[in-house]
């Protein structure tokens, strides 16, 4: 138990010890990453960046009545993340890239060109102007940087080799975002009101067609409504009744007009009846009657004092209608009276026949038509709705198409004033006074950092792995026995091996500082007083 408190008790000349031997050794991994960091710091190229601040849907307001015709509508459910993906994309798309190096020039640069040639003769189909291009994109995509500033902006950065470079190239990114931004809005206007302008001419000519065909719809409707029929509602059982009634005396007249055949046959009549009886007389009184009949058929759906006065006009015309028959019929050579007299009889019911059988047809055909227009009133209805609900829906989608042409119109010309801008620069870009890269402060910070950890790491390693004892615990765990003495070192006695063995971490360190010397010294007066030609794109 004491030998392990012991075993656990800190040395601190043993500490002391080990620090003195290695401190060649744990200096030396600092020095080379401090000057590695160093000669790093003098050979990267500066990188400066200029920012310019944007923010996408920030337009100026318009009164709600010229945003109701123009139908602007923000992104409101758009997330700053998203705008800021959408305006990346937008920015690092080929067409935006290809505009911002034709008008920087970056892909006419001499050194660039001449590469391009030599690629362009390894692929085939692909011309050295079209090589350029595209190392001139892929390497101007990589300089600009699209990131959210705060909760609803943005910000663009752009970098360059030098101050100017960088502000150039943020100035270029601002104007070509606005400019590309308004050429399509109004580009999109243009479109939509060309679009609207072509549909409405069709469906106002779809409008026209549909209102005519409403219009002839129901002008045919109200023609059918017109026609002189007096059958309605209130009378059509009426009507049904009288035609009942008058189906009722045709059979009668038909009863009788065989008892006036059989009378023709008794009274020595020869044939199955008499002879047509027929002048112009008889002609005049018949088509009379048949006007009185369908008159006092039509006056009896309306009971009134005209009923009866038709009723005796005709009991005269049937009177003098006998008289005439009677008359033809006395002219007959070679017939008794009772076959004179049945002869006329015969040739007035025929008549009364034909007159009711007209007077039938007449009403007859009146309750069909009425029953028939009753019948198709619902589909009647159901087309003139069909047509007046197509007539509106032309109608709205004409008069928003319409709006729509001029929603486009007022668009395209907002889209030229301040009141369209979609992107909108809030900070411009500034000259960049201190690069963004390297950043001094923290490459040697992490050098010092890292410089001594590897220093106490090959210290401790080169202790592990050396083959010297220095103390007499160390002695005793590596023999295992108790150690009796030790032999005191003797002054003047060399260390076993060579010089370079010896001191190599000193010499390196050396070596290491005078290495940093040249090249600081050959940086500072050759490579910047003879530095490479290298020309800067301009605008």
């Amino acid at each position: 138990m004491e030998e392990q408190e012991e075993g656990s008790t800190l040395d601190f000349r043993e500490l002391l010890w080990k620090a003195r031997r290695y401190k060649w050794l744990v200096l030396f991994p600092i020095v080379v990453v401090f000057c590695g960091a160093c000669i790093f710091l003098m050979i990267t190229p500066p990188v400066y960046e200029s920012t310019l601040l944007v923010s996408v849907d920030d337009k100026n307001p318009v009164s709600r009545e010229l945003g109701t015709i123009v139908g602007r509508e923000g992104r409101n459910g758009e997330t700053n993340h998203d705008q800021v993906e959408r305006v990346s994309a937008k920015i690092h798309s080929r067409p935006f890239l290809e505009a911002i190096v034709n008008r920087l020039g970056i892909a006419k640069n001499p050194a660039l060109l001449l590469q391009a040639s030599a690629a362009a003769r390894e692929w085939k189909g692909i011309t050295t102007d079209e090589y350029a291009m595209r190392t001139a994109v892929l390497g101007l995509g990589s300089d600009i940087v699209v990131t959210p500033s705060g909760e609803a902006f943005i910000k663009i950065a752009a970098r360059g080799g030098d101050p100017m470079a960088a502000r150039s190239l943020a100035s270029m990114i601002a104007d070509e975002l606005v400019a590309q931004n308004r050429a399509s809005s109004v580009q999109r206007a243009t479109a939509r009101g060309e679009f609207s302008a072509d549909q409405s001419a069709v469906y106002q000519e779809r409008l026209h067609k549909s209102e005519a065909a409403l219009r002839n719809y129901q002008e045919s409707v109200i023609g059918r409504r017109l026609t002189s029929n007096p059958i309605t509602d209130s009378n059509f059982d009426t009507a049904k009744q009288i035609v009942s009634e008058i189906r009722a005396e045709m059979d009668q007249i038909r009863s009788r007009l065989q008892t006036d055949l059989s009378a023709w046959q008794r009274s020595g009549g020869a044939g199955s009846g008499p002879p047509a009886l027929r002048n112009s007389r008889t002609a005049e009184l018949e088509s009379r009657l048949g006007e009185l009949e369908a008159s006092y058929g039509m006056a009896s759906m309306t009971p009134s004092a005209e009923v009866e006065n038709l009723k005796l006009k005709i009991g005269g015309v049937r009177q003098g209608l006998y008289s005439e028959f009677q008359n033809l019929a006395a002219a007959l050579p070679n017939l008794s009276p009772g076959a004179r007299d049945a002869a006329a009889g015969i040739a007035l019911d025929r008549a009364e026949l034909r007159s009711l059988k007209q007077k039938e047809l007449r009403i007859s055909r009146l309750t069909s038509d009425y029953t028939h227009r009753v019948e198709s009133q619902p589909t009647e209805q159901l087309e003139a709705e069909r047509l007046r609900t197509e007539v509106e829906s032309n109608r709205d989608l004409l008069l928003a198409l319409e709006k729509e042409a001029t929603s486009s119109r007022i668009s395209a010309a907002l889209e030229t004033t301040q009141l369209g801008m979609e992107f909108q620069v809030l900070e411009s870009p500034q000259l960049p006074l201190h690069p963004v890269y390297p950043d001094p402060f923290r490459i040697l910070g992490v050098a010092l950092f890292f410089g001594p950890v590897l220093g106490i790491g090959l210290a401790y390693v080169a202790q592990r792995l050396g083959a010297a004892l220095h103390s007499l615990e160390q002695a005793e765990r590596e023999i295992g026995v108790r150690v009796v003495g030790t032999i005191p070192r003797i002054e003047g006695w060399s260390q076993p091996g060579g010089y370079v063995q010896k001191y190599w971490p000193v010499l390196s360190i050396a070596l290491v500082l005078f290495a940093t010397a040249v090249f600081y010294t050959l940086h500072v007066t050759v490579l910047k007083s003879n530095p490479t030609e290298h020309v800067e794109p301009g605008p």
